[in-house]
């Protein structure tokens, strides 16, 4: 028996999941992201996250495919819909969904090095990023701009994803 694909496409196709089939697809894209990052089996990103390969194929088919040695493999990229993401933009903090497995890291990083910079006050991190624009807005580089939003508690929020727990 086959098993059912549910494709979410944005913000409203998610909040009318119920709360047990949201929480499952998040654990799914936990699974990816953690299977990604650690070059792990999606098997063993899925039991590390508490999901199940069938909810894998359930909600990220497109996320899977057959390694040259004949088992499972996780892709490199995706282009899905997994939430509403916090960018630190020239903006402030703005909340969009970003589409692609590449820009959502990019966004991470962004993040990470905004936090290292807070926390140090070494702007070499930031660098990288200047200029650079995502999902429509580009990502706030200049260190004076940093220092007022993390002062104003504009980045106190816990996780990147909107509406999730850290």
């Amino acid at each position: 028996m086959a098993t059912r694909h549910i494709k979410i496409r944005n913000a409203a196709e998610r909040e009318q999941m119920r709360s047990q089939s949201r929480e499952s697809w998040e654990k799914v894209n936990d699974a990816i992201a953690e299977a990604r990052r650690e070059n792990l089996r999606p098997q063993t990103a899925a039991g590390r996250v508490g999901t199940t390969m069938n909810a894998w194929r359930t909600y990220a088919p497109e996320t899977l495919r057959m390694g040259p040695l004949g088992h499972l493999v996780v892709t490199k990229a995706d282009r899905r819909y997994t939430g509403e993401m916090h960018i630190t933009s020239t903006q402030g903090d703005v909340v969009r969904a970003v589409r692609g497995s590449v820009k959502r890291s990019l966004v991470a990083e962004h993040a990470n090095e905004v936090r290292a910079y807070l926390a140090t006050g070494d702007t070499s991190g930031l660098e990288r990023f200047r200029g650079v624009r995502v999902a429509g807005v580009e990502l706030e580089a200049d260190p004076d701009k940093l220092d007022e939003m993390g002062r104003s508690g504009e980045l106190d929020w816990l996780s990147l994803y909107e509406g999730r727990a850290a």
